[in-house]
């Protein structure tokens, strides 16, 4: 068992039968009243008023034609899924001990049995991209590599060569037009159009039909001075402590004994690990006094520098 001290959203302990019971609650209100419940699916909205599918808590869509209320969870080695068709009044409640199983999966595919009078059939697979691939030269892949900052989400995308082929989010990417390249994964493309009036080269990243993810080429510093921010920082929100340190001219972060992450600056007091975290010091009278930490769904957690 986890010794985590994350009671919450973590260390719930919970069967299957407790489930169905939680489930039951939803059409009978014991806990909570029926404006609580309504309120926790009723889903948000971004400020240009595209409506999500997360609600307070909940996913709300469709499955093969069928309303949906749902969330899955990971916990340690544990995994977690439970579906709720809510026009049908038929639920399907998923519980593993396997860190690499897939609940959302296995949810379904028992809906697919248990509903399957009710379910429309099932969409094709989106198939891999059917373009065939044209021949990029080398210089000119040189020329795509590098990092690209999200206009909209500060965080960064490294692109590199390797064997011959432009890599990006660990996946090869195969040039199936001028300035156009795809993954293995189907739906997804990668553009790189000519380049801004500014000089700067733009990345667009498209999900299966998405408005486009936008990442403009950043240019790393010539020179950084990387001792001027070495030290320990303090987080008081996390009760933790990280160490930046130099190794061989370049900056690590280590928290306790994991082993450190190598970082590399990527703009001015703008440095990234390999693992994606992004880290943005800030100075005051010139003196680098605190480190803001964005990592996946984690924006702005603040390191003091400690003196």
């Amino acid at each position: 068992m986890s010794n985590f001290e994350q009671t919450g959203d973590g260390a719930v302990q919970t069967t299957v039968e407790d489930f169905l019971r939680w489930d039951a609650n939803v059409y009978d209100a014991k806990v909570g009243d029926r404006a609580l419940l309504e309120r926790a699916q009723t889903v948000g909205a971004l400020a240009n008023g595209k409506a999500l599918d997360y609600a307070a808590g909940l996913m709300v869509g469709t499955y093969r034609g069928l309303p949906t209320v749902r969330h899955g969870g990971a916990w340690a080695g544990y995994r977690a899924e439970l579906l709720r068709f809510p026009s049908v009044r038929t639920s399907v409640a998923c519980l593993r001990n396997l860190g690499s199983a897939n609940p959302s999966a296995l949810a379904d595919s028992v809906a697919d049995i248990v509903l399957a009078a009710q379910l429309q059939p099932k969409p094709r697979l989106a198939s891999p991209d059917s373009r065939p691939p044209v021949a990029v030269s080398g210089e000119r892949l040189e020329e795509l590599a590098g990092y690209y900052e999200n206009a909209a989400t500060g965080a960064f995308r490294r692109v590199v060569v390797r064997n011959g082929a432009l890599m990006a989010m660990g996946q090869q990417l195969t040039p199936v037009a001028p300035g156009v390249f795809v993954p293995q994964v189907p739906g997804v493309e990668f553009s790189f159009p000519p380049r801004a009036a500014d000089g700067a080269q733009e990345m667009r990243i498209v999900r299966d039909g998405r408005e486009p993810e936008v990442h403009r080429r950043v240019t790393p510093p010539a020179a950084v001075n990387v001792t001027e921010s070495a030290g320990a920082y303090q987080s008081d929100e996390l009760d933790a402590t990280w160490r930046l340190a130099v190794r061989d001219g370049s900056m690590t972060a280590q928290v306790l004994d994991d082993p450190p992450s190598s970082l590399t600056a990527v703009k001015p007091d703008v440095f990234v690990s390999d693992e994606g975290l992004v880290l943005r010091f800030e100075r005051e009278a010139g003196m680098v006094v605190r480190a803001s930490v964005q990592a996946g769904r984690v924006a702005s957690l603040v390191f003091a520098r400690q003196r």
